[in-house]
């Protein structure tokens, strides 16, 4: 057991591509688990009788991850003193950072009122020409809503209720740029998330569009927090960060091609959004995303 943790950690240290956040947290938790640090060092110690003193310091720096390393895998004094090699495993793989390929104008309509002016109305390639978002969800022939399937949007917190006012998840996916998704933790809401849920034979997608702040108003967007980076994740492996200018407007953003690497009938799978940083409000500290859009091939 100990031959094969030796060799997996050693080609996790040199090829970390090869493996999965899920492979690498796997040995991270293993890592983590207790260890007797002067035990190990003894053992250690009496093999190898030209390692000084000053290295245990280091040891000891290093806890238990040097303990696993000195201990268990018994990769020598040079693996561990150099905190290069050592600190590349706990890096998470390069995440690409994505700026806005193009911002569009801000919807000043609802989504309903949208659809009522194309379906009944002389003006609809006007509207259509006005509001491209809407016009990606709402027109001749397929979107990739046609294919695309949301089951659920759930968040990690929201801000609590009112008899006016609703700030649950599901207001980023209503199509309603008079509500948001507002978080409810104390301060800015950094690290606070927001998870679609897809059916598992949903289609994929390569574009995300984002209406940034609680948009309904100017002035309901000045006094709120917006985001300023957003970590997206497909089934909790981390996929893009992306770089949201302080405007309100539609972002779009191209992140390839999002879909499960290997699709299980039945299974459904997950694309989070976690907040990194905010662009603070000039009253509060409520941090407001009214739309996250998903489009793409749609068929």
């Amino acid at each position: 057991m100990t031959k094969y943790v030796n060799n997996t950690y050693r080609d996790m240290m040199e090829h970390p591509d090869n493996y999965s956040d899920e492979q690498i947290e796997a040995m991270m938790n293993d890592i983590d688990r207790d260890v007797d640090v002067d035990a190990k060092w003894k053992e250690f110690e009496a093999k190898h009788r030209k390692v000084t003193r000053k290295s245990v310091k280091h040891v000891r720096l290093w806890r238990n991850v040097a303990a696993v390393v000195v201990g268990a895998m018994l990769f020598g004094a040079g693996m561990f003193a150099n905190s290069n090699q050592v600190k590349s495993v706990f890096v998470s793989r390069n995440v690409p950072e994505i700026a806005p390929y193009a911002i569009e104008v801000f919807p000043d309509i609802s989504f309903q009122e949208y659809v009522n002016a194309v379906e009944y109305e002389n003006s609809a390639v006007d509207y259509v020409k006005k509001y491209p978002m809407f016009a990606d969800v709402y027109k001749m022939g397929c979107s990739w809503y046609c294919g695309g399937v949301i089951t659920g949007v759930t968040a990690s917190s929201h801000l609590p209720s009112n008899k006016s006012f609703d700030y649950v998840a599901g207001k980023v996916d209503d199509f309603d740029v008079s509500t948001a998704w507002v978080e409810g933790v104390d301060g800015n809401g950094e690290g606070e998330t927001i998870e679609f849920t897809f059916d598992s034979e949903s289609l994929g997608f390569n574009e995300i569009h984002i209406i940034n702040g609680y948009a309904k108003t100017q002035k309901a967007w000045e006094e709120n927090s917006r985001v300023k980076k957003l970590k997206v994740y497909c089934n909790n492996t981390p996929i893009a960060i992306l770089n949201l200018e302080d405007s309100r407007t539609e972002q779009l953003f191209k992140v390839g091609m999002v879909e499960p690497k290997k699709r299980i009938k039945g299974k459904n799978w997950f694309v989070k959004f976690e907040i990194l940083e905010v662009y603070p409000g000039t009253k509060y500290e409520d941090t407001a995303i009214t739309e996250i859009i998903f489009d793409g091939p749609s068929h």
